[in-house]
Parts: structure tokens; sequence; C-alpha cells
């Protein structure tokens, strides 16, 4: 009767081993991924700092600093030209617009001088 409780004990103790042994896989596992997505970041971060010290090196602290601001005045330039073109087309818009209303009010006189015109040839005919 020890005997078998003993071995039933084993048997308890052989299963947690077992669920353990599979937990411990896991985390394993997600471990060793997380620690391969940490590696590729530091890769892709390091790359950028080698290659940041390098134009620092090249053209020097300064220097990339102007070349920087020089790349944002560029930017800015383009937008300057762009928003001129776009002030020119509204002041054509505008120009087009009160041109339409001068041959507007033209043909609004041109239509009451037709029109007294009209009833004067018709009060004369009378």
């Amino acid at each position: 009767s020890e005997l078998l409780q003993l071995k039933d004990k084993c048997e308890k103790l052989e299963l947690q081993l077992t669920a353990r042994g599979t937990e411990i896989e896991g985390l394993s596992s997600q471990m060793e991924e997380g620690r391969s997505k940490a590696e590729s970041k530091w890769r892709a971060l390091n790359s950028q700092f080698v290659e940041m010290k390098s134009k620092m090196s090249k053209y020097g602290r300064d220097d990339l600093m102007t070349l920087l601001l020089k790349d944002q005045n560029e930017k800015i330039q383009k937008q300057e030209v762009e928003i001129r073109e776009f002030k020119r087309k509204v002041e054509d818009l505008e120009y087009v617009i009160k041109d339409l209303n001068g041959n507007l009010m033209r043909a609004q006189k041109e239509k009451e001088f037709m029109e007294m015109n009209a009833k004067e040839a018709e009060e004369a005919a009378e």
C-alpha cells in the first residue's frame, strides 16, 4: 500500500514535471523571439547611428545641420512658389470676374436703352 502511494506520488510529480517542461519551452521560445526582435531593432538603430556618425565626420556637425536646414529651406521655397502661383491664379480669376461683371453691366444698360427706344417707338406710333 505504501508502495502504491509512492508510485502514485511519482506519477503525479512526473506529470507536473512534464507540464513545467512544456511551460518552460513556451517561455523560452517567447524569450528567444523577444531577443530576436530586440536584436533586429538594435541593428537598425545602430546602422542609423553609424550613418549619422559618418555623415557628421564627413560634413562636420555644423555642416550636417546646414544640410538639414538647406533641405528644409528648399521645401519652404517650393511651397512659397506654389503659393505665389495660386495667388496669381486667384488674381486672374478676380480679373475675369470683374471683366464679366463689366460686360453684364454694359448688357443691362444696352437692354434698358433698347427698352426705352422700343417704348418711345410705341408711343410715337400711337
